[in-house]
């Protein structure tokens, strides 16, 4: 790739998961059985020593956990049969990188991994996220960043780099997808981007953070502290070093020596060297924690957005289904705590971070009480006018009385001429308007009245 530094640089160890929301309206019952099989996990038991029995029922579907709440009855899993060929780990397979400069084709190659595992996780309120798991262990770094930065734009690179066996596997879920009017696939519900959870291994002694911060943003390995070694076009790619330093402290997690990851919106990646046990972040931090994070981004944008587009600045769902869903969430996703273990809410908290959950929650649960003010003001007003409009009709109609008593009287104890009736009654009349009007608008009429208005 043009470096000398990292001819030798290859993983030991890489796992790659490609996550993105479905763009399409999506329910088990729309998916062929035939392909997708649903995914029904044991060892509950075993998982609750670790992890809150509240964690684990609110991410996916366990054997003999039919009493789940009904908020969460349609969280589950649909795993894709892969070929008949596929090994014990998946479908060994390759595909093609290119690297280009200046619109030029400068290197065309085989980039050689195995596809996993194909997933959708179906969660509440109709979320739907699909997720592509690939081992391209063995890779050299300079590669692997380069492809995953082209799995990061499925949208728009989906037909660069995949061949025609990748697209065959992916098939099944590709007919589940929009396409544009090129006729390719769309699969990211908003932008071009998928997210990616990445966990690499290298043969290194310590973990190095310029290599975490290049594999974790998909820049060409050297381009922090090595950027004489890299290609012209690539040099301007080096981060200041205000930014990189920012970024490693306040989204770096680590809690043993040969490991450390960095925590940023679009990328979860993990970095370990020597004895690095890569299992938990497979197979417990990304569906347990990393999907639920996702899950409660995603539920935030798609309301938050609600909000903003609506012409009038209001939801277009009424105020007591936005509080049934925020009180569900809240119950089953907006906690921090996951696990009897430091390291599991260590880790969520710092997926958290790099997603900016705490903002868009407190963003979302602003809209929520705003929306609960108003109908509230609403009503209150509703019921206040009604009450003056009562008691202005029964005020008229007494003082409607008292006039009517007092002509009366005055016709039958006066001699009063025809004229002097009419006089009288147009008298009435305008007396009957003067206390409509001193109650319709009283602060003309009273303007020592204290204001209703809120203060």
């Amino acid at each position: 790739m043009g470096n000398p530094t990292a001819e030798n640089n290859k993983s030991i160890y890489s796992h790659t998961f490609v996550v993105g929301r479905m763009p399409v309206d999506l329910s088990p019952t729309d998916l062929n059985k035939s392909l997708w099989q649903p995914v029904i996990n044991t060892g509950f038991e075993d998982l609750c020593s670790k992890y809150y029995p509240a964690l684990i029922d609110s991410m996916q579907r366990y054997e003999g956990r039919d009493n789940r709440p009904a908020f969460l009855k349609d969280v589950c899993q649909y795993a894709l049969q892969l070929p008949k060929e596929t090994t014990a780990t998946g479908v060994p397979t390759s595909m093609r990188l290119v690297e280009k400069a200046e619109g030029k084709v400068i290197r065309a190659t085989d980039y050689p991994c195995t596809i996993c595992s194909i997933q959708l996780h179906f969660f509440p309120c109709r979320f739907v996220f699909f997720s592509i798991e690939i081992d391209d262990s063995g890779a050299d770094l300079n590669d692997l960043t380069l492809m995953h930065s082209k799995w990061k734009e499925l949208n728009q690179n989906y037909t660069d780099f995949t061949t025609e066996e990748v697209d065959s596997i992916l098939r099944p879920l590709i007919a589940l997808l929009p396409h544009n009017a090129e006729g390719t696939p769309l699969f990211t519900h908003q932008g071009t981007k998928a997210r990616m959870y990445q966990i690499v291994q290298t043969a290194d002694n310590t973990v190095r953070d310029d290599l975490l911060y290049e594999i974790a943003t998909f820049m060409p390995i050297g381009v922090v502290n090595n950027t004489d070694c890299l290609p012209e076009n690539k040099r301007w790619l080096k981060p200041s070093a205000d930014y990189f330093n920012r970024t490693l402290q306040e989204n770096s997690v680590s809690a043993f020596d040969n490991w450390k990851a960095l925590a940023l919106n679009d990328s979860f990646t993990v970095l370990g060297c020597n004895d690095f046990d890569p299992f938990p972040h497979c197979h417990h931090y990304f569906p347990l924690l990393y999907m639920r994070c996702l899950f409660e981004e995603f539920f935030c944008f798609d309301r938050n957005n609600r909000f903003r587009s609506a012409p009038d600045g209001s939801a277009t769902y009424n105020v007591e289904q936005q509080l049934d869903e925020i009180h569900n969430m809240n119950r089953h996703y907006f906690y921090n705590d996951v696990s009897y273990d430091f390291l599991p809410s260590m880790m969520l908290r710092a997926m958290a971070k790099g997603m900016d959950l705490l903002a868009d929650r407190e963003e979302l649960v602003g809209h929520i009480k705003d929306s609960l003010n108003e109908a509230q003001r609403s009503r209150s007003e509703g019921r206040r006018r009604r009450n003056d409009s009562t008691l202005l009709a029964v005020q008229i109609l007494a003082s409607s009385s008292v006039f009517v008593v007092i002509f009366n009287l005055f016709n039958n104890y006066c001699d009063a001429s025809l004229t002097e009736r009419r006089l009288g009654i147009i008298l009435t009349l305008l007396a009957l308007l003067c206390i409509y009007a001193m109650f319709a608008y009283p602060k003309y009429w009273f303007p020592f009245r204290k204001s209703d208005q809120k203060k």
